[in-house]
């Protein structure tokens, strides 16, 4: 098992872990690469046109595997793939995989639940942030509620508030390391005030005992590649 007993521990206590340097140097490398070559293209053909923001210029690219196939070899790493699998207690199926710049100036990310929107049932979901740069909370960098994991999903998130007697935890995180949580757990991001990219490859996983995901959610992919259906869920919570 690639998860020590320590680590486990923590991940069921606090809802989070980050594993370090699970990618080596030239695999980050590599996937800033190959996420560059996307994005040139978006901007070649004007679907990101050029602009003095630095925020708009560099979106964040949500569903990056749809527009190369090759990206997923990353949502699908075997080492990846365990973590998850270890935690969630099942085997996992991937569904989305997007490409955060969060450049210099970056907004914040609002603490929120990651299950409000994707509305997976039974379970919830499971994240794997995999950081590019090196981030904290002056470049925006992770921040969590501990406790809060087994939270039921608030359907008001812009509500969201730290329970009693719980406070928020920063991350932070070097180029490599791997950050694993759930989707109910109370989490966002910083706003990036540093003179640099906090560059991160997210993807999103589901347990394979999932029933119903939200429609925009729908394109499960197993751990060997196969595109897998379940019912799509029109739960209003999405719409709220």
């Amino acid at each position: 098992m690639l998860l020590s007993t320590e680590q486990l521990q923590f991940y069921k206590e606090n809802g989070y872990l980050v594993v370090q340097n699970l990618f080596s140097k030239d695999e980050v490398k590599q996937i800033i690469e190959d996420c560059s070559q996307v994005w040139s293209e978006m901007v070649c053909s004007n679907e990101i046109p050029q602009s003095s923001s630095l925020d708009k210029f560099f979106p964040t690219i949500t569903g990056i595997h749809k527009r190369d196939a090759n990206l997923t070899k990353y949502m699908l790493d075997p080492r990846v793939i365990e973590v998850i699998e270890t935690i969630a207690g099942e085997e996992v199926l991937a569904f989305l995989q997007n490409y955060y710049f969060k450049p210099p100036g970056g907004k914040t990310i609002p603490m929120h639940q990651d299950n409000w929107e994707t509305c997976a049932e039974p379970g919830t979901t499971f994240a794997a942030w995999i950081s590019l740069d090196h981030s904290n909370a002056n470049s925006g960098g992770l921040f969590f509620v501990p406790g809060t994991q087994d939270s039921p999903i608030a359907d008001n998130q812009s509500e969201l508030t730290i329970p009693p007697n719980l406070q928020s935890v920063d991350v932070s995180t070097n180029p490599g390391d791997v950050v694993f949580f759930n989707g109910n757990i109370y989490h966002g991001s910083y706003s990036n005030t540093s003179n640099h990219f906090r560059r991160t490859f997210l993807t999103h996983y589901v347990g394979k005992s999932v029933e119903k995901i939200a429609i925009n959610h729908h394109g499960l992919i197993d751990k060997y590649g196969n595109k897998v259906r379940r019912k799509y869920n029109l739960s209003p919570r999405y719409h709220y």
